[in-house]
């Protein structure tokens, strides 16, 4: 249930209201910003909301229940807080969002309309459109641990504990060709077996692309070079001459943690578990 001040109540069974649209976006990294579609900046709970953003609503939806639902806004990408390069760079992705109803001549009479977070990011001519996630998404999320045969840890996570973080399992490079938006090749890598990167992780460790990062989907060597194909293009386009990190990959299984791990006292599946053959099994006749 929504509050709604008394004076605002009288002012909206009136018919006269003086109401605006108010946006406070929380990045993951903490910085927060303040937004307005009002022609003069506003400033409520010690937040300023900038009048010059270009943002304006689109459609909202609230229903009772659990059931996950979202809204959308749009707005054009010209403002120094939020720009088309930071959106495409995904320095938005995740973050939280508040929308308020506010009353432009007295900030403290106003409504909290809608929270979420912010999905994906859209540009298209100069604007753009963003898919705002209810809370209630959070709810389809799975928690806890699943049982299976591979591991369900991550690669050099507290629970794995093995350290991947010097050669060969982590080498820095540079990018030596471009193939596509995915596909890029370097020289020098050391002691690295066939598949070795197959399900890491690259990483760009040049000032301004510290944002990109994606899984390696496959990896291969020709004529003294190695070519990597990654499983989704970085946010901001690959070039010759970027300085990445490269860290070894791990299909879960518990062959692999034996065999280039070293780590089978750490291992986090199940892989004697009875899977669907013991279930369907049946003597022999004989």
């Amino acid at each position: 249930m929504r509050y709604i001040p008394q004076s605002l109540a009288e002012d909206m069974a009136n018919g006269v209201t003086h109401l605006c649209w108010c946006w406070r976006i929380i990045r993951t990294d903490g910085v927060i910003f303040g937004f307005t579609d009002h022609d003069q900046d506003l400033v409520f709970d010690g937040l300023l909301c900038r009048a010059d953003s270009g943002l304006s609503p689109g459609m909202m939806q609230s229903r009772t229940g659990f059931e996950s639902v979202s809204a959308g806004t749009a707005g054009s990408v010209f403002h120094e807080d939020l720009s088309e390069q930071d959106l495409l760079a995904g320095r938005f992705d995740g973050a939280r969002v508040e929308i308020w109803r506010v009353d432009w001549r007295k900030t403290d009479d106003r409504i909290a309309i809608w929270a979420g977070e912010i999905g994906e990011i859209k540009t298209s001519n100069k604007a753009f459109t963003a898919e705002l996630l209810s809370n209630s998404r959070k709810l389809e999320r799975t928690l806890g641990r699943t049982f299976a045969k591979n591991c369900d840890a991550q690669l050099g996570d507290a629970r794995c504990q093995r350290d991947v973080s010097m050669p060969p399992f982590s080498q820095d490079v540079q990018i030596s060709e471009v193939l596509s938006a995915n596909e890029f090749a370097v020289d020098g890598l050391i002691d690295i077996e066939k598949n070795w990167f197959v399900f890491g992780t690259v990483r760009w460790l040049d000032a301004g692309k510290e944002i990109n990062h994606s899984e390696i989907e496959r990896h291969y060597s020709s004529a003294q070079r190695e070519f990597f194909e990654l499983l989704l293009p970085p946010k901001i386009a690959i070039e010759v001459g970027d300085q990445i990190r490269l860290t070894a990959g791990c299909n879960k299984s518990l062959e692999q943690c034996a065999q280039r791990f070293f780590n089978v006292e750490n291992f986090r599946g199940c892989p004697f578990m009875p899977g669907n053959d013991a279930v369907l099994s049946a003597p022999f006749s004989d």
